[in-house]
């Protein structure tokens, strides 16, 4: 059997197309004293204090799909369920390590860079970034593009607001009602056939981009 030092303190997410093990990833629930998270290793403590309370962190690592569905949305629904167990779980952070093809990745699901790097020696001087998101991002698109948290997340949280489990901050009830009017507005006018719709999309489209930057 295959085992790993931190198992009785992770959990396997584990993606299945007819029979076939097409994604997985693991997250750990250390605490970064008695448990180290795997990436505490090759840090040092002050950078390791720079990051959010070890009490809200869970440690992504492990992230894989199978070549061939790379293109599809098997990322997406494992984000998705990873966002889920965050919410449950009463943790507010993603923390991962990530080297340069993965980030093109991470970035595209509100990963930020925190400006912490380490390398692997083992795995011939690889460099990682250390990267974290906002349990935030996923609750209501928080520094996110709004059409695209709608793609990944606006479903989940939606399911997960109705039972009950998402914690609303004051932004949170601001800021979350503002975006789906947004959300809602694009996707009218892209179904509009109205003269002038596309111009109107575009402008909104814009400026959200020039806002994010």
């Amino acid at each position: 059997s295959v085992s790993y030092e931190n198992d009785e303190y992770s959990r396997i997410l584990t993606a299945w197309h007819e029979n076939r093990l097409v994604g997985s990833v693991n997250i750990s629930f250390a605490d970064g004293v008695k448990v180290p998270f795997e990436f505490q290793k090759y840090i040092s403590e002050s950078d390791f204090a720079k990051l959010p309370s070890p009490d809200q962190i869970i440690e992504v690592t492990g992230l894989c799909t199978h070549h061939g569905y790379r293109k599809t949305d098997v990322l997406v629904g494992m984000f998705e369920r990873m966002f889920q167990v965050m919410v449950t779980s009463g943790r507010s952070f993603f923390v991962a390590a990530s080297d340069k093809y993965l980030w093109r990745v991470y970035e595209t699901i509100g990963f930020k860079k925190t400006g912490i790097k380490y390398t692997v020696k083992k795995l011939h001087d690889l460099e990682l970034d250390v990267i974290t998101v906002n349990r935030r991002v996923g609750a209501y698109g928080w520094e996110m593009d709004p059409m695209r948290w709608d793609e990944l997340y606006h479903q989940i949280s939606d399911h997960l607001d109705m039972r009950g489990v998402l914690p609303k901050s004051a932004r949170h009830r601001v800021v979350s009602p503002v975006y789906k009017m947004y959300i809602d507005i694009i996707k009218g006018l892209q179904e509009s056939k109205m003269p002038g719709a596309d111009i109107m999309r575009n402008l909104l489209l814009n400026n959200q981009e020039t806002r994010d930057e």
